[in-house]
């Protein structure tokens, strides 16, 4: 049996499950956790919902640097060029200046609020010290 660390949100189902040195997170939504709206544009809402990753991997004992692999699922594929800067601009923020987890990016059906735009899901490998 494999062992595994869940790391709990709000919703009926884990923000991530942590397996050996593998974490994988559930897709994150643009919604702020602590204010509870979200913004209107594309840009925003991909930096909260990569933020809100990154606050999850804190949790399981990660940072951005270990994200290996993302997801990205986009209500309207136009929204594409926006979201890839935002993208660029959280990584160069986070000290990621080239070595970017390999990503796929699709255009998906509505999201639950047709207001949000994007919904980002992540892998992480956490080298424990």
């Amino acid at each position: 049996m494999v062992k595994k660390e869940v790391i709990k949100g709000r919703a009926p189902f884990s923000d991530a499950v942590k397996v050996g040195h593998s974490v994988f997170i559930s897709g994150q939504i643009p919604k702020d956790p602590i204010k509870g709206g979200w913004a209107d544009n594309i840009r925003d809402q991909t930096t909260q919902c990569l933020e809100n990753i990154k606050n999850i991997l804190q949790k399981a004992g990660g940072n951005v640097s270990d994200i290996v692999k993302i997801t990205i699922f986009l209500t309207n594929i136009e929204n594409y060029g926006g979201m890839n800067e935002a993208f660029i601009d959280f990584f160069k923020k986070n000290k990621i200046e080239e070595d970017f987890p390999a990503r796929t990016a699709i255009q998906a059906g509505p999201l639950f609020y047709r207001e949000w735009l994007i919904e980002i899901e992540a892998v992480a490998i956490i080298q424990e010290i």
